[in-house]
């Protein structure tokens, strides 16, 4: 799994799920920081696919997660 394939899905979902609720200045700080090279090599990130194509990730540095986005599709709210 190559983490920058999926970086357009972080983007995506980031920007469908939650840039609502940061300033402009935050959302541009989340879009550098995903595309950063010395960032991305802090990650361990492990990737979900359908059909050979990205549909998830979750993300993880020092122990803890980053981010876990995933196409809406195939999230699930059971509760």
């Amino acid at each position: 799994m190559e983490i920058k394939e999926f970086l357009p899905l972080v983007w995506k979902v980031f920007c469908e799920f939650e840039a609502s609720n940061y300033p402009e200045s935050a959302k541009l700080a989340f879009k550098q920081a995903i595309y950063d090279e010395n960032y991305l090599a802090m990650l361990t990130a492990y990737g979900a696919y359908k059909d050979n194509l990205p549909t998830g990730i979750i993300a993880t540095r020092e122990g803890g997660i980053t981010y876990l986005p995933m196409k809406y599709k195939y999230q699930e709210f059971k509760l």
